[in-house]
Parts: C-alpha cells; sequence; structure tokens
C-alpha cells in the first residue's frame, strides 16, 4: 500500500469515529389526570324523608315571618310619620288662631265657642269615642274653662282656650275639626288688612260662611289665599286664579 493510500484509510478511519451517534428518545406527553369521581353522601340512616320536608317547610315559615316583620316595621315607622303630620298641623291651626285671635269680637268668640261645642258633641257620639276618652275630657275642661275668659271680655283668651279644645277634639278623631251647619242671619266683617294664608289640606271653598252653602270648588293643600273678611269662624278669601269664596278658618295657615 502506497503511502497515499494509507493517509486516505486514517482520514476516513477518523471520520467514521467522530459521527454522532442517535439522540435520547423524546418524553411523551403529559396524560391529563382523570377528574375525581363525585363523592355520594348516604342519607344518615336516623333521618327519615318526612323530617326532611319539614325542615324544608320551617325554612319557608321563617322567610315568611321575616317577610311579615319588615312589612310591620314599615308600617309602624308610617304610623309614626302621620302621627307627627297630625301634631304639626294641630300646631300650625294654634299658630294660625293665635294670630287671627287679636281680631275677635264678642260674636265671633260666642260663634266659635258654640262651633266647638258642637264639634264636641259630635265627637262624643262618633263610633270609637271611648277609645279616645281621655282627649275629650282634656277638651271638654279647655271648652269649659273659655267662659272665663268671655265673661271678662277677653274674646281673644276665649278663642285660644276654644282653639285648643278644637285641636284636641281634631286629635282624637284623627281629622281636622269641622265647623257645624248654621243657621240665621249672617254678619260679615271686612278685614282693616287683608291676610296671606296658605289651605292647609284640600279643603271646600264655599259660596258663603256656612258647612250648608254651596261648594265653589276643592283648594288643594297648600294653595295660597288671600283673606279679606270674615264672618264668624270663616274667612273669605281669593285665590291666584281669580276665584273667592268662604273657607272654614281652622284649615287655613298663615304663609
Amino acid at each position: 500500500m502506497t503511502r497515499f493510500g494509507s493517509v486516505t484509510l486514517l482520514a476516513l478511519l477518523a471520520v467514521g469515529c467522530t459521527t454522532p451517534g442517535p439522540g435520547p428518545a423524546p418524553e411523551p406527553p403529559p396524560v391529563a389526570p382523570e377528574p375525581p369521581a363525585a363523592v355520594v353522601v348516604p342519607p344518615r340512616a336516623d333521618e327519615c324523608a318526612p323530617c326532611a320536608g319539614l325542615k324544608t317547610e320551617i325554612a319557608h315559615l321563617q322567610r315568611r315571618l321575616a317577610e311579615r316583620e319588615s312589612e310591620l316595621s314599615d308600617l309602624r315607622a308610617q304610623r309614626q310619620e302621620q302621627a307627627k303630620a297630625l301634631e304639626e298641623s294641630a300646631r300650625q291651626a294654634a299658630r294660625t288662631t293665635a294670630r287671627l285671635r287679636r281680631l275677635a269680637t264678642r260674636a265671633s268668640a260666642a260663634s266659635y265657642i258654640a262651633e266647638v261645642e258642637v264639634s264636641m258633641a259630635t265627637a262624643r257620639s262618633a263610633p270609637g269615642a271611648e277609645a279616645e276618652q281621655a282627649k275629650l275630657d282634656r277638651a271638654q275642661q279647655l271648652l269649659d274653662s273659655s267662659r272665663q275668659p268671655y265673661d271678662k271680655g277677653d274674646y281673644a283668651g276665649a278663642i285660644d282656650r276654644a282653639s285648643q279644645a278644637a285641636e284636641l277634639i281634631a286629635r282624637a278623631t284623627e281629622e281636622p275639626a269641622r265647623p257645624p251647619a248654621r243657621t240665621g242671619p249672617i254678619h260679615v266683617e271686612r278685614l282693616a288688612v287683608p291676610i296671606r294664608l296658605r289651605v292647609r289640606i284640600d279643603s271646600h271653598l264655599r259660596g258663603g260662611p256656612s258647612a250648608r252653602a254651596a261648594i265653589l270648588a276643592v283648594l288643594a293643600g297648600g294653595t295660597p289665599v288671600l283673606a279679606n273678611a270674615r264672618s264668624d269662624g270663616w274667612l273669605r278669601v281669593a285665590t291666584p286664579d281669580g276665584r273667592s269664596g268662604w273657607v272654614y278658618r281652622p284649615l287655613l295657615d298663615p304663609r
């Protein structure tokens, strides 16, 4: 063998020794774990089927009881709001009477006391009056005491006490004191200075100072009016839209 052939053989042997062998085998893909089987809890041996139904019914009744308690709480809150509104109306009526009583005369005081007396008789004969007997008795005491300042010529003081009695009567009957129907001649006195007032609640605008007078309209609560004359327990008022008529005085508040 020649030298050239030996060199060629050695080179081939060297190349064969440096050829890389096959690489490591790839890892198999991960296998997703199977979901755990549902755990079935067997019913308790000491619990019967009717007991489970009773538990469901008890839970239902408890929910209904909670709903009723919530409704009762709302009704109590509404009752309290109504009581506050009634007390505020009574205070406003007292302020109105205090403003108007300086215009009192002997005739107006006598008429107003008579109206309150009729209201008292009506309240005592109304159904359920026994439940408000204490208020009515207190109102009767105030009404009787109005005679003292009246006999002394203090007609404003007499109207003031009678108005307090009217407020208690209104509270006992839970509605504004209403005037009785009147008969006989009507005396109308024009006010020297018109008085700016406001209708306290929805009230009748009548054609005359009487509960039997024709109803001209119904004035909504809060309507501003201007009083320009009076007759006993009534005021003749004018509305912003040009209507004119008579309104029972306790149904008006000062503006």
